[in-house]
């Protein structure tokens, strides 16, 4: 009797504490009732990019774009997407940037002869439909690879901010600037009338929404020979193929930036992917293995990240690039 006497006083304690620390302590943890999940996709080059060097970023970007001409659901240089599922949106939103059209990337390099500036060149831009990145995803699930993603549980605060986000940069704003209209590897999107590329899309929603996106892992950064710009970056130089191709090193860097050499950073498709895949065979740091897309994937708890005070969603651009400084002279006179 003493036994049983003291084992419900011992579980009547246990329920007191456990009433107590719910009553006196209120996790920052939110809405567990509601789904709130940003998903990254990462789908890689169609062939391995060397960024060693001009020469070999070069060779290996044109056999890539050649090879991937003749198979469908496949990117030369990567791509990105994100989904958005949350009681904040009305429905599942699906989004990547790509580029309108591959004519005007071949202009600009074989008539302009804008050489490496075509790593940052802003071009017409426009973001793919619901249809078009639900026909790829159910490609690679049907296929089991070819691309990976890392889905975030957030809490209803950072789920708003990348609702805002996607407005932001989807709408027309009061100038009539469009950020979506404009593609390009030198814009970063949260950054107030810039476009983006497609990786630089995905990580800003992801960076919008309080997600810590500087991982080295995911980026490539490299300073451009500033004799390797051309076209309207560099007094209407022509730099030409064997321009590149002769060049085997990446500038130094030591210099004057943007002067003697262009610093180049971004976060490239095929590093994404890749990390996810080492990733998910030995899972750490919060990370779980997925595979609820028929690929290999990741989950990660967002949730309990708490947003800086007077963090706005779209900031103002502080550092200064040929690219973006001769955009917004040629769109945003006004």
């Amino acid at each position: 009797m003493d036994r049983l006497l003291f084992g419900k006083l011992l579980v009547f304690m246990l329920l007191l504490v456990s009433f107590n620390n719910l009553q006196g302590s209120k996790p920052y943890i939110q809405d567990t009732t509601q789904i709130h999940e940003l998903t990254i996709y990462a789908v890689p080059s169609y062939s391995k990019l060397d960024w060693g060097s001009p020469a070999r970023l070069y060779r290996t970007s044109i056999a890539s774009f050649l090879m991937s001409r003749f198979a469908k659901y496949t990117y030369s240089i990567g791509h990105m997407l994100i989904k958005f599922e949350s009681p904040v949106v009305d429905s599942v939103v699906y989004a990547a940037m790509r580029s309108t059209s591959n004519s005007e990337k071949i202009k600009l390099f074989m008539k302009e002869k804008i050489g490496l500036a075509i790593l940052g060149v802003p071009m017409k831009g426009r973001l793919e439909t619901k249809e078009e990145i639900t026909a790829l995803l159910n490609h690679y699930s049907k296929k089991g690879s070819g691309a990976a993603f890392i889905r975030y549980r957030l809490n209803r605060e950072s789920a708003l901010r990348v609702k805002e986000f996607l407005e932001n940069f989807s709408k027309e704003g009061k100038s009539g600037f469009t950020p979506c209209n404009y593609y390009g590897g030198a814009f970063w999107p949260r950054y107030e009338k810039e476009g983006a590329g497609c990786s630089s899309f995905a990580l800003s929603a992801l960076e919008a929404a309080g997600v810590r996106i500087d991982n080295p892992e995911w980026r490539v950064e490299v300073n451009i020979p500033y004799s390797l710009i051309g076209g309207r970056y560099n007094k209407q130089k022509k730099v030409g193929s064997y321009d590149i191709e002769s060049r085997r090193k990446w500038h130094s860097g030591k210099g004057v930036p943007n002067k003697d050499f262009f610093p180049f950073s971004i976060y490239d498709p095929t590093l994404v992917h890749n990390w996810i895949i080492r990733m998910f065979s030995h899972p750490v740091g919060g990370y779980y293995s997925d595979m609820r897309e028929g690929f290999a994937g990741l989950v990660y708890d967002a949730r309990g990240i708490k947003i800086t005070d007077g963090d706005p969603v779209m900031v103002a651009r502080k550092d200064s690039s040929i690219f973006i400084d001769l955009f917004k002279k040629n769109h945003l006179q006004n």
